[in-house]
């Protein structure tokens, strides 16, 4: 009877362990897909800026800063400053991964192996700002494993991405 409760209790753990890790993919994923999209925008705001401070300076043959101008210059502020939160947030998500797995390396090492600060990190979930509703619906309850790196879906158990070829928890 021992056997069947140990058995059950493993296997608990198991399915405990597999579903965060496949939360922490999402989030890494989301994460990743938000930037990604962040930065498309940012660049689509470069342009803008570059074509509407040529076209001022064709009509008047002299550089000066509009209204127009910083409206596209504060947006540009304001989306880099929205990037680097997201990036500093897809950093804690990667290291409290690594620490997970280094812990999981030294628990399976068995007595004697070192211990590993696993405490939560305070780095919120990924909110909805920049995927949309239908997105985040469809995704919910899932298990997707994406890859933080290209985003393309990857099998539940790789560890090196087959579409770009880098570590699935690794830069």
């Amino acid at each position: 009877m021992g056997l069947l409760t140990d058995l059950k209790q493993n296997l608990k753990k198991g399915i405990e362990s597999t579903s965060q890790r496949s939360k922490k993919l999402v989030d890494i994923s989301r994460l990743t897909i938000a930037i990604k999209g962040k930065k498309e925008e940012e660049e689509r705001l470069y342009r803008q800026l570059g074509f509407e401070a040529y076209h001022l300076w064709e009509r008047k043959e002299k550089w000066e800063i509009t209204d127009s101008l910083r409206a596209s210059l504060s947006q540009i502020r304001s989306i880099r400053e929205t990037i680097q939160r997201w990036e500093q947030e897809l950093e804690e998500l990667k290291k409290q991964e690594a620490k997970e797995r280094l812990e999981k390396k030294s628990s399976e090492g068995g007595p004697g192996a070192p211990a590993v600060d696993t405490s939560p990190s305070q780095s919120a979930p990924l909110q909805s700002e920049g995927i949309s509703p239908e997105v985040l619906a469809e995704l919910e309850g899932q298990a997707l494993f994406i890859c933080p790196h290209c985003t393309e879906q990857v099998k539940e158990d790789a560890v090196i991405c087959p579409h770009c070829n880098k570590h699935m928890y690794h830069d």
